[in-house]
């Protein structure tokens, strides 16, 4: 659960997008994640409750980028200490409580390959110049 505070930038876009329209319910689509946003009850009665959908879909994308961008930078000192990455992935997933049932390990161990390939030709192509 993400409180939404002025204090983090997730927070921060939450905040100024909250507004107090209505809309439908959105349709569960199997296999997409669920995130949780705590509004505090002063922000819930000044700015409203609801998100639209294309709100939503950005934070969404955000959440993944910014988890995206952790695991990498995590995984990278790992490697760089002589650590495999697969095994410190699974280490990760625990620190988290991330299970299976969330995620795929193999589906964010291939995010991490691509993220090193691509580190990789940014210093060879870097090196080569």
């Amino acid at each position: 659960v993400h409180k939404a505070s002025k204090t983090t930038l997730i927070g921060k876009m939450v905040l100024q997008a909250l507004d107090n329209s209505q809309s439908a319910p959105d349709k569960v689509i199997p296999g997409t994640y669920k995130y949780e946003l705590a509004i505090p009850e002063f922000y819930f009665n000044t700015k409203g409750s609801t998100l639209k959908p294309r709100t939503r879909q950005l934070l969404g994308d955000c959440f993944n980028i910014l988890f995206d961008d952790e695991m990498c930078s995590h995984l990278d000192r790992q490697v760089l200490a002589g650590r495999k990455a697969l095994t410190e992935l699974k280490s990760f997933l625990e620190i988290y409580n991330i299970t299976e049932d969330d995620v795929k390990v193999e589906t964010l161990y291939k995010v991490y390959q691509r993220h090193a390939t691509a580190f990789r030709n940014r210093n060879f192509k870097k090196n080569a110049a």
